[in-house]
């Protein structure tokens, strides 16, 4: 599954900003898979690509956030290719779909990704 629209009725976590900007990445030739999630503020992201695309992890990043600064605009955005961030984010958007998360858990959880986000392997 590439893409899963997470549909949340309670409209504080409304998922809709999301939703559109996996679907412009999913829209690039490279990326196989996307999750994220977003609060009032911040919008994270993590791509898989495709296995030979690997040695341009960087530039993939780089590029799918100034993709993403145009169209969302007033939003924090960070992406990411790193597999634990997806794995993170995959669970986030299970618990968001499964109404299992408050408001300020989600943003505490997407404060916490960006954080693992930051740390240099």
């Amino acid at each position: 599954m590439a893409v899963r629209h997470v549909n949340v009725q309670n409209e504080k976590a409304d998922q809709t900003v999301a939703n559109k900007a996996k679907d412009k990445l999913l829209k690039r030739e490279e990326v196989t898979e996307v999750r994220g999630a977003n609060s009032d503020q911040d919008l994270v992201l993590a791509v898989q690509v495709e296995q030979f695309d690997r040695f341009r992890l960087k530039d993939i990043e780089k590029q799918s956030k100034e993709m993403l600064k145009k169209d969302f605009t007033g939003y924090s955005i960070e992406v990411s290719t790193d597999q634990k961030i997806f794995w993170e984010l995959d669970k986030l958007e299970k618990q968001l779909e499964n109404k299992k998360i408050s408001v300020k858990k989600l943003k505490k959880k997407l404060t916490k990704i960006k954080k693992l986000m930051k740390e240099k392997p």
